[in-house]
């Protein structure tokens, strides 16, 4: 009440009196709260990098899971804990979805650019035990969720991705453009225009790339990760090329001819899969600010024959059509 307030609920225990506005931020530091937001994400920087110099590592950059997490704590300390070696075989993309999405653990690597067996959070308390007990906690609480992690790749592996597409006639798109499958069927109608109109592009590998687009949507690890549609986590070891091509364009293919390849079928899957996003009202955009500008500058810039072809699938597109 008044002038008094509290400062971090374990490093500064009982009320803690502010004589003015100008004292405000320096007494709840002294009371290890850090009020400034600004000087919090630094601290929690600095504190990132100091750490992996010490392991002899690098930070996985992650602009977003700082600025997250520098939301989450008063006073941070940047705390390093160890991964068991018996997850370090799961994919990397695997690894540290799981360690970033439901923990917020900031992932590192090796010089060769290969996960490391450490990973960093950051603490709200410093502990009188350097912060064994609460790396303890947490390295369990990883442990747990690596588990879970491994036990939906497993049983995902289990199934090809090509024996999932028809799953997808029971997944809703939109009321009135029907099923993910009838999306994905109109996706298909563009790539044979498309691939007349981009240089390089093979016609058969982007209908593949394009069939496989949104069949991960019924695996469990999508599920577990709340990844988002057509954005897996990492390819299974029974995938077809085209689907290794356009769900893990991630790897170092041989030769500068193959890298062009496989980023033009990309861009193709890219492009048949966003316009009729942004071309119509679906409730997922209209929280957009910039919505209808950026509805209106899609539609001025289609080619004005593939902005007739978007719209002839969705209305020919059988009884949902728009």
């Amino acid at each position: 009440m008044g002038r008094t307030t509290r400062g971090h609920r374990f490093l500064s225990p009982g009320e803690i009196c502010v004589s003015n506005a100008a004292d405000y931020i320096k007494r709840l530091r002294e009371a290890h709260v850090v009020l400034d937001q600004d000087c919090r994400k630094e601290m929690v920087r600095r504190g990132l990098e100091h750490v992996v110099a010490d392991e002899g590592l690098s930070l996985k950059p992650d602009p977003e899971l700082l600025d997250e997490v520098t939301g989450l704590v008063e006073f941070p300390v940047v705390l390093a804990g160890t991964i068991d070696a018996e997850f370090m075989k799961l994919p990397p993309e695997v690894l540290a979805t799981a360690m970033r999405t439901h923990q917020k653990y900031f992932s590192c690597v090796q010089t060769d650019g290969t996960p490391a067996p450490r990973f960093l959070f950051v603490a709200n308390n410093v502990a009188a035990d350097g912060g064994k007990t609460i790396i303890a906690g947490n390295e369990r609480v990883l442990r747990a969720r690596l588990a879970d992690a491994r036990f939906y790749w497993d049983q995902d592996r289990k199934v090809r991705l090509s024996d999932r597409v028809e799953a997808l006639k029971d997944r809703v798109y939109h009321a009135k453009l029907g099923s993910v499958y009838d999306k994905v069927q109109r996706m298909d109608a563009l790539v044979d225009y498309l691939a007349r109109h981009v240089p390089d592009v093979e016609p058969a590998l982007a209908h593949r790339a394009v069939l496989l687009a949104k069949a991960d949507l019924s695996t469990g690890m999508v599920a577990e990760l709340r990844k988002g549609p057509g954005d897996p986590v990492a390819k299974p070891e029974n995938a077809e090329k085209s689907q290794d091509t356009h769900q893990s364009h991630r790897g170092e293919p041989n030769t500068e001819g193959s890298v062009r390849e496989s980023a033009i079928t990309v861009c193709v899957s890219f492009i048949v899969d966003l316009p009729e996003n942004l071309l119509h009202d679906l409730p997922s955009h209209k929280k957009w600010p910039a919505h209808q500008p950026i509805r209106r500058r899609i539609r001025r810039g289609l080619n004005a024959e593939l902005f007739k072809r978007i719209d002839r699938n969705q209305r020919l597109g059988g009884s949902k059509g728009c």
